[in-house]
């Protein structure tokens, strides 16, 4: 193609000539400074794009664009009066098909280092049996099944099936003797309803691999279970590799984000480690330790890929800094927490002045793309093994426009997706992606208005980051000219709603975009909020304020992550301290990590109950297995007001009405009273004075309860769970929501 006044040239080399595409269109935007190009694709074909003064020599690669269906489209800034634009067939990075499958919707199928995520029960007196994690496997050692299968059994609960939807179940089994066993996968409130069901599995002494597919005929279940009955044989069994994957049909658009929203739930709680620590090699596994003993299911991890490349050599990345990064993940992959990589963290600030300068635009323009897509085909390679339900990348972090640096986070995103799925291994990675504008909640809005998202890729989830407002997150800054004053407060109605207004336009935006678009609306991962702890040394609406935010989020399924993990100095956002003691090699010198408590409290919401108060003979105990902490409230089988079990000191940001999920565990349903107050002899805020709680198949067999209670705004609430009719069910601990 050849520029010259807004004139077009197309030229399409395939199969190594310079060809005429007749099936090509091409559109130039209004802006008379921007070209853009569509044409027809083949699928598994990556192009290159090429540029060049002269029409017979001189062509270099400008850009590489990956191309699946239904079009590829391509973009460049014109720059002079005759440039020409030459588009080819990539040799190096053409793109495998796209797997018609998600590879998994369970939690720790693999059973690499423990059995954690699986419940295990011998559900009767003459059941006698125990589960381990041994040699990478799930072992269940029965020295009695009892007289029915059901009596002893594996499960994993909180599954979420979609109706209209095919799945298949695969697992690996064996046993010291040939027996049988069973499986299903139900409704977890509903023993009546199962979707699945097989009674008759052969299970020898060599293992098998087992395969079960079917479709979901019932309404969309969010709180489905799995279950593996071992009883009634004393044989002992192993278990492994327990996939359920979920069919997608790739080119039918209601299909198409089913995976990419899966993988976002699983996001959920993050917290960001930063990329000027990463670089320096600071991290640990102890900084993955710390996110898992605290509940967090993910870790942005930060790097400047960018600041430590070759630049005369194909920008290389250093072995030592891919090391680096790769430690990182696997840290992160050995505590379970899925990892987001982002090793394009500060480029956008970096960049100097010079290098934008108007008469070297276009040629820095095309080095920087050049780099960035270097630099995923070497991230992407690094990790082309890596599981994809473990390992997400971010492309770039915080792009923004301004009078020195034009970048285009549009065409950053085609480079780096160019980049990403032309290496096998990554066609169905999820790939983060934002708006332009330092990764704010309106960049990504004005990426939706505008329809600059790509629209054929299944597997990207959107990402904005939240500060508002600035007078108040970034008080630490003490800059007085902008307002952001130490002491600055939050928490008036109109605060609190604001928050809800923004998060609600986001949506608003996505679901306009999609249907515009015959699609689906992209999962959306706030990738980054968070208060200077200045504001601690004045009021506690840091806490309220990361709450709510939270919380908020939450409603609206966004997962998040917390900036930042560590540096809690005044002028910092980190929720823990760090200094050179925290991840020297000096054994005798070297501090453990550590996080504050209040940010903890208030973005994670979890309260357990051992660590409340009692009464009426309720215990605290660990006798049966699967719960978390230290144990959990086990009640007698006396009845009365005074036989309770509560959850103390529930810090609370607004009056309001919220999702508190009840983590438990029962052999038969039970009803209950369960009561909120202020504090513990405040005013009642809320009551159900019958509260069902449906048998979970066993005292060992944990499940989810999810109830709507109202609150007062405090730090001293309480939750009463009372037996007043019925004899209590085993408690371990509480979440907190909207």
């Amino acid at each position: 193609m050849y520029i010259k006044k807004l004139q077009l040239i197309i030229l399409f080399c395939v199969g190594g000539s310079v060809a005429a595409h007749s099936s090509s269109v091409v559109s130039i935007s209004n802006n008379v400074d921007r070209m853009e190009v569509y044409w027809s694709s083949l699928v598994n074909q990556t192009y290159e794009v090429l540029v060049s003064t002269n029409l017979v020599e001189g062509f270099t690669i400008s850009n590489q664009v990956q191309a699946t269906p239904p079009e590829n489209d391509w973009f460049s800034n014109i720059q002079g009066d005759s440039v020409f634009y030459q588009v080819r067939e990539s040799v190096l990075t053409n793109i495998p098909s796209i797997s018609p499958t998600f590879s998994n919707l369970l939690s720790n199928s693999a059973m690499e280092s423990d059995i954690s995520e699986w419940n295990f029960n011998a559900s009767t007196n003459e059941a006698q049996a125990s589960a381990s994690w041994s040699n990478g496997e799930l072992f269940i050692d029965i020295t009695n099944g009892g007289t029915q299968q059901q009596y002893v059994f594996v499960r994993q609960v909180g599954l979420f099936l979609e109706n209209g939807r095919t799945y298949t179940l695969t697992f690996d089994i064996r046993s010291d003797t040939s027996r049988t066993g069973s499986m299903f996968i139900q409704n977890q409130a509903d023993y009546t309803l199962k979707y699945v069901e097989t009674n008759g599995i052969s299970i020898g002494i060599e293992s098998s691999t087992l395969n079960y597919t079917f479709t979901m005929n019932d309404p969309s279940d969010s709180d489905a279970l799995i279950h593996f009955g071992l009883g009634a044989d004393e044989g002992d069994v192993w278990l492994d590799n327990i996939v359920l994957s979920l069919h997608v049909s790739d080119g039918n658009p209601g299909d198409m984000r089913v995976v990419a929203r899966e993988r976002n739930r699983r996001l959920h709680r993050g917290n960001n480690f930063m990329a000027a620590k990463a670089v320096l090699g600071h991290g640990r596994l102890e900084d993955y330790e710390l996110l898992n003993e605290h509940h967090f299911s993910h870790c942005r991890i930060g790097y400047k890929l960018d600041e430590v490349v070759s630049l005369s050599d194909g920008y290389i990345v250093p072995a030592s800094d891919m090391q680096n990064l790769r430690n990182m993940v696997d840290w992160c992959k050995q505590m379970g927490l899925i990892a987001v990589v982002d090793p394009v963290h500060n480029w956008m600030a970096d960049d100097s002045a010079d290098t934008f300068a108007s008469a070297n635009y276009s040629a820095a323009w095309e080095a920087d793309l050049q780099k960035l897509s270097n630099i995923w085909m070497q991230v992407a390679t690094e990790f082309a093994t890596d599981s994809v339900d473990q390992v997400y990348f971010e492309i770039v972090n915080e792009p923004r426009d301004n009078s020195e640096n034009n970048h285009d986070v549009a065409e950053l995103t085609q480079t780096g997706l160019g980049a990403i799925r032309g290496i096998s291994g990554n066609e169905t990675r999820t790939v983060i992606i934002c708006g332009d504008g330092f990764s704010t909640r309106q960049a990504l809005i004005d990426e939706f208005d505008n329809n600059r998202i790509p629209l054929d890729d299944p597997y990207l989830i959107g990402t904005f980051h939240y500060y508002d407002p600035f007078t108040f997150t970034k008080q630490g800054a003490n800059d007085v000219a902008a307002g952001r004053i130490p002491g600055n407060t939050w928490g008036t109605t109109n605060e609190f709603l604001e928050v809800e207004t923004d998060f609600d336009a986001v949506m608003s935006a996505n679901m306009s975009w999609a249907a515009r678009n015959n699609t689906q609306p992209l999962p959306i991962y706030m990738g980054e909020f968070g208060v200077d702890n200045e504001a601690d040394n004045h009021h506690s609406d840091r806490k309220k304020w990361l709450s709510w935010i939270r919380m908020q989020a939450e409603k609206r399924d966004f997962s998040w992550a917390h900036w930042n993990m560590y540096q809690n100095t005044p002028a910092s956002k980190g929720m823990g301290p760090w200094s050179g003691q925290y991840y020297t090699s000096n054994l005798n010198q070297k501090l453990p990590r550590s996080f504050d408590a209040d940010p903890v409290e208030a973005l994670v919401g979890r309260y357990e109950f051992e660590d409340g108060s009692r009464g009426g003979n309720v215990q605290y105990t660990n006798e049966y297995a699967g719960f978390s902490g230290t144990g959990y409230a086990h009640y007698p089988t006396n009845l009365g007001w005074g036989v309770f079990a509560q959850i103390d000191d529930i810090f609370i940001p607004k009056d309001d009405t919220y999702k508190i999920k009840i983590f438990y565990a029962s052999d038969q349903e039970r009803v209950l009273r369960v009561v909120s107050r202020e504090s513990n002899n405040g005013t009642q805020a809320g009551l159900i004075a019958q509260q069902i709680f449906p048998s979970t198949g066993g005292n060992s067999s944990w499940n989810f309860l999810e109830i709507d209670m109202p609150f007062n705004a405090g730090e001293s609430n309480t939750l009463r769970v009372i037996a007043l009719e019925d004899q209590g069910v085993q408690l371990d601990w509480i979440h907190v929501t909207q």
